[in-house]
C-alpha cells in the first residue's frame, strides 16, 4: 500500500509545484517581470524607428512617443509601465 502512495504523493507535489511557480510565473507574471519587458520591447521599437526613419529620411516623430503609443506604455521614474497593467491593478 506504501508502495502506491508514495509516487502518488510525489506525483501531486510536482504538479503543485509545478502550479505555483513556473505556471504561475508564465500566465501572470510579476509586476517587475511585465516592467522588465515593457523596458525590452520599447528598446527593440526604438532602435526600428531609428533605423527606419534613417533608413528612408522620412520621420514619424520622436521615436519614444510613437513606441510608447504603440505599447500603450508610459514613462515614471525612468521605468516603462503599462496603461493596462495599471488597470488590472485597481
Amino acid at each position: 500500500m506504501l508502495e502506491r502512495l508514495i509516487p502518488i504523493v510525489l506525483l501531486a507535489a510536482a504538479c503543485y509545484w509545478y502550479w505555483t511557480g513556473p505556471y504561475q510565473e508564465k500566465n501572470a507574471p510579476s509586476y517587475d517581470k511585465r516592467l522588465e519587458e515593457n523596458a525590452l520591447n520599447i528598446q527593440r521599437c526604438m532602435r526600428g524607428e531609428s533605423f527606419a526613419s534613417g533608413a528612408t529620411g522620412q520621420s514619424n516623430g520622436d521615436p519614444e512617443e510613437t513606441c510608447a503609443t504603440k505599447y500603450k506604455l508610459y514613462k515614471h521614474q525612468g521605468k516603462w509601465h503599462s496603461y493596462d497593467d495599471d488597470r488590472q491593478e485597481d
